[in-house]
């Protein structure tokens, strides 16, 4: 799948193949780098890699990666990755 301006692009579907499913966080984006994001739910604080998550409501590619620090986002984390950040048992 590609997006609007032709790069390729996850699917929740694409974190089910071979990843044993996927969770749905909401909470702030309080830093990010061109490779990763630092995430909060109010309780959990990490950084995750931009490569194995899909936020929604995302900033396009004009606005670069500035994200609204009061502005909430969800995102769509693969339960492997969720286990070892902590955020499942």
């Amino acid at each position: 799948m590609k997006n609007l301006f032709g790069d390729p692009t996850a699917t929740g579907e694409d974190f089910l193949k071979g990843e044993g499913g996927v969770e749905e966080y909401t909470g702030r984006i309080t830093a990010a780098s061109p490779d990763g994001i630092c995430f909060t739910d109010g309780v959990f604080r990490d950084w995750l890699p931009r490569s194995k998550i899909l936020i929604d409501g995302e900033p396009g590619p004009d606005a670069g990666s500035r994200f609204e620090r009061l502005e909430i986002y969800t995102l769509t984390i693969p339960d492997w990755l969720a286990r070892k950040k902590g955020l499942i048992e």
